[in-house]
């Protein structure tokens, strides 16, 4: 990881109060790994389980007991699609922020390092 890529980190665990692993933060290739890797950390509230999605395909995922999508096969992280949406935004925020790209580049397979220009 280059510099701005270990920035781009810290940035991301000020604002979230977290706690991003070395071994984690060296996975995350695309803007979506870095959704991932965020909503790992945050603790999950079941109270709101009732409102998961994918985050792939936006399928509702009320009820099930996989980890897994079962219309696009996507693993996924349970949590509400409001927390979803949340991390989503601030993530968008922070990149925008970070590397001056416009907002509508920034999708979840946008890739940090080559298509964000972060080292």
């Amino acid at each position: 990881m280059g510099l701005g890529s270990v920035e781009l980190i810290m940035t991301v665990e000020e604002a979230f109060g977290i706690r991003i692993s070395d071994e984690i933060a060296s996975e995350v290739v695309t803007v979506e790994d870095l959704v991932k890797a965020v909503l790992h950390q945050i603790e999950y509230d079941p109270v709101d389980a009732e409102d998961r999605i994918c985050w792939q395909c936006r399928y509702s995922l009320r009820g099930l007991d996989s980890n897994r999508c079962p219309e696009c096969g996507v693993e996924f992280i349970p949590h509400d699609q409001a927390t979803v949406t949340r991390v989503w935004k601030l993530l968008v925020d922070i990149l925008v922020s970070e590397t001056g790209v416009e907002r509508t580049r920034i999708k979840p397979n946008t890739r940090i390092l080559k298509d964000l220009g972060l080292d």
